[in-house]
């Protein structure tokens, strides 16, 4: 016997319902990277400083303190500290100070909770009656790791984003997660992959990205792999700088770290977004870099180094931006500003260091150079310029779907994608070789010389003659000549 549906099926529900009234985007609430009602993820490898990241946010959420030189609320919230990793004596540890009467913890806000469900207590309904009980806006996770019942752990971890993400479209709630990546070998920090089997959490997210040290360097990089309500705008061409500073108060956490920037090159690089993404027919890096006399590499850096905050006021955010004057509707800047942001390919720095500054950065200040030794100039002659070889640096440059920047020395020719390309890999300091065929695409390790591969006939032509100009009357060198 079928029984019969009592309720009336629910009426579809119209495009132009979703908002009743004026639109507001939301509220951010740690800069582009977290925005209010969200579903972020912090991911890095272990022990790089997301925790103390973590605690610093949620500290400064909690007072309505925002971190200097981010965009974040200046209004008091709840914020819940789910603290899975540490116990209660090493977080006082870390986050005291020695005084009189011995180490005293740092006196955190009185809208800050820190702690965790008992064992064998469910995480999600012991957190879902925190959050009704205290009225929480805010909870941060640290970390998926200690939810996970198994060596992946993608069963668990993937159950528990699902209901948080349920969690903040009900009730209204900003969740931040925090989560352990495993380096590879081969590829770049910051990237999903590092993730493993847990990168299927990336698509349940709002918002993800990554922390990682720079080696050689206190700073730390964070960057953005995905946001779901805005571009992003702080790109691995354009990291957020972080410093760890330790407080009078007892306070460890990364502050954010100004890149200071003038006013002509913040009127450059927002004078670069506007062409390439304006509706009505948008520039080309290429067009760009012929428009305004600067370099095609040149224009797509500086595009990678937009972000919302340059539109909303000058780089020190005292006056409102001032739009760059005009001349018969181009863009006029001086040839001091073009030449200062211009881009040498010839004068970079090889580095094994990953995120290596290099020289003629219009963004940085310059490094002071190691003097060239001398080289005297009949050596020049036979190993440089009768080897006939070019720099991979002299071909062209652009960037391929992952953002890694490539050199393309030849194309295919249907459907114009790279086929022969060279790829640095900051990890090692090589430089490795791309080609695709008919069978898929394969690489070698090409070594550390930019130097492109030598083609022999070219190379004993030039050589020959080379040498038997620099070496006239030896006979031994002539005979040496003919034997090539």
């Amino acid at each position: 016997m079928s029984s019969k549906i009592s309720s009336q099926p629910r009426a579809l529900r119209k495009a132009n319902d979703a908002a009743t009234g004026v639109v507001v985007p939301p509220r951010l609430l740690f800069d582009e990277f977290w925005r209010e009602g969200e579903v972020a993820m912090l991911f890095g490898h272990h022990g790089v400083g997301k925790s103390l990241l973590a605690v610093r946010l949620a500290e400064a959420l909690a007072r309505g303190r925002p971190i200097p030189g981010l965009a974040m609320p200046t209004t008091r919230r709840n914020v819940l500290y789910v603290d899975l990793v540490l116990s209660d004596d090493q977080f006082a540890w870390r986050y005291s100070r020695e005084g009189r009467k011995g180490h005293q913890l740092y006196r955190f806000s009185a809208n800050l909770y820190r702690d965790h469900p008992d064992d064998g207590e469910d995480l999600i309904e012991w957190l879902r009656g925190v959050v009704e009980r205290e009225k929480v806006k805010v909870v941060v996770i640290d970390d998926l790791s200690m939810v996970s019942r198994t060596d992946g752990g993608t069963r668990e971890t993937l159950k528990l984003v699902r209901e948080l993400r349920r969690m903040s479209r009900r009730m209204g709630i900003s969740v931040l997660v925090l989560a352990d990546s495993q380096p590879f070998v081969h590829l770049c920090e910051d990237d999903e992959r590092e993730l493993r089997r847990r990168r299927i959490l990336c698509a349940y997210a709002d918002s993800v990205f990554a922390l990682s040290a720079l080696r050689g360097s206190p700073l730390y990089h964070l960057v953005q792999t995905r946001s779901q309500a805005g571009e992003i705008a702080w790109p691995r061409t354009s990291p957020a700088h972080f410093r760890l500073t330790t407080g009078d108060d007892g306070l460890v956490g990364l502050d954010f770290v100004e890149v200071e920037m003038t006013e002509p090159q913040r009127r450059l690089v927002c004078r670069v977004k506007q062409l390439h993404d304006r509706e009505a027919e948008p520039m080309s890096f290429r067009g760009i870099a012929e428009h305004l006399g600067i370099s095609k590499t040149t224009a797509a850096r500086l595009y990678g180094r937009w972000r919302p905050s340059l539109e909303r006021g000058s780089a020190d955010g005292s006056r409102p931006p001032q739009p760059p004057p005009e001349v018969n509707g181009t863009v006029e800047f001086s040839r001091e500003d073009l030449e200062r942001y211009d881009f040498d390919p010839d004068g970079q720095v090889v580095n094994s260091q990953p995120n290596a500054d290099r020289r003629n950065d219009p963004m940085q200040a310059p490094r002071p150079q190691a003097p060239v030794p001398f080289v005297p100039q009949w050596h020049l002659v036979p190993l440089a310029a009768a080897l006939a070889r070019r720099s991979i640096h002299d071909l062209e440059r652009v960037h391929d779907e992952d953002g890694n920047e490539i050199f393309v020395e030849s194309r295919e020719e249907h459907t114009g994608r790279p086929k022969v390309w060279y790829r640095h890999q900051e990890r090692t300091g090589n430089y490795r070789r791309y080609q695709r065929d008919g069978w898929g695409t394969s690489g070698r390790v090409h070594g550390l010389s930019p130097l492109l591969p030598r083609h022999r006939p070219v190379f004993l032509q030039v050589y020959r003659s080379a040498l038997a100009t620099v070496v006239t009357g030896n006979s031994r060198a002539k005979v040496s000549c003919r034997n090539l």
